[in-house]
């Protein structure tokens, strides 16, 4: 699965995995190498898309004012410190409403805890009954990295395979407390600011584990040549972050895709899990925050890329007759 398209699910990941990282994560911005042609698809995938740029917006409905910001979760030096704008909304907002409270990622993890099967698959199927010895030997060098043996990835339920591939392993480790979302909450409960949580832990776990081992399983197979890339690629969407390019980010996952896998085989679980951690969760959550913005008053804080794109949050803000206007961070 696309870096990119699971770069919601860092917190989580962190949390799965307690492991020390063996060094800080030294990739490097790829988009500095690439070819005029290949920068120029990136425009064209960015021209049209509705709120393509920014990390820092208003909206407004009948006279009320809320705040969104789209965050990324990581604890990096130049991304992690909370913005002096968003600090001082925050300090002021009557809720802060964010994509999982830490109370609901212990819940989350309390699940994981009471059912194992969750993530260790319990049927006694393996990995390498569905992957090639080729694959299975590009698996054993990959995950040298992460600490676990054949023996122990080859038990895993796919999605979490997946999702370990796709964080490089110099994340694993690092201190949730640190991550960027983490300092916003810790920020709102120092204010005495109520935070709600958009996602339920129960839900989550529902969409990882949505499609079938197999759905799961040949989608990971099929991105097996990003997870080598993992490092240079966190890294270009961390630069694009940055720069406030948030739908690039996404349109580079997709050119990443289309040059390192098969097309054929990964677009529709691409497609699919679009859906499921992005699109679905977008129109569940507007549901969620509506009351809160209807009051005005309140600080939305989720991954940036749910808010470009005719399905991100900001479109259908606006759909519900919310004014949306850019601010600087």
């Amino acid at each position: 699965m696309l870096t990119a398209l699971l770069k919601p699910l860092a917190v989580t990941a962190t949390l799965v995995f307690p492991l020390a990282a063996e060094a800080a994560c030294a990739g490097r911005n790829l988009l500095l190498d690439r070819a005029p042609a290949y920068l120029a698809q990136l425009d064209a995938r960015t021209d049209g898309v509705p709120f393509p740029r920014g990390r820092l917006f208003e909206v407004t409905r009948d006279g009320a004012t809320s705040t969104v910001f789209g965050t990324m979760h990581l604890s990096d030096t130049e991304i992690a410190p909370i913005p002096d704008a968003v600090r001082a909304r925050i300090a002021a907002a009557k809720t802060l409403l964010v994509e999982m409270t830490r109370d609901e990622q212990s819940a989350m993890m309390m699940g994981f805890v009471a059912n194992p099967g969750l993530m260790i698959e319990p049927s006694g199927r393996r990995v390498s009954d569905m992957a090639t010895e080729a694959q299975m030997a590009e698996l054993d060098a990959i995950m040298v990295s992460y600490q676990f043996p054949r023996v122990v990835y080859d038990r895993m339920q796919p999605w979490l395979l997946g999702l370990t591939l796709s964080l490089p392993a110099c994340l694993i480790g690092e201190d949730p407390d640190a991550i960027l979302d983490a300092r916003l909450e810790a920020l709102a409960h120092a204010k005495s600011v109520p935070v709600t949580a958009l996602d339920r832990a129960e839900e989550f776990v529902d969409l990882l584990t949505a499609p079938t081992y197999d759905e799961q399983l040949t989608a990971v197979l099929a991105s097996l040549p990003m997870a080598a890339h993992a490092e240079d690629h966190l890294a270009t969407a961390a630069a694009l972050y940055r720069a406030g390019e948030i739908w690039k980010i996404w349109a580079f996952a997709e050119l990443e895709a289309e040059t390192l896998t098969d097309p054929g085989t990964i677009d529709p679980y691409l497609s699919f899990f679009e859906d499921i951690l992005l699109t679905d969760r977008n129109r569940r959550w507007i549901d969620r925050m509506l009351p809160a913005l209807a009051e005005g008053g309140a600080v939305v804080a989720v991954g940036a890329l749910h808010l470009p794109g005719e399905n991100g949050l900001l479109a259908l803000l606006q759909a519900e007759g919310f004014e949306v206007r850019a601010l600087s961070d």
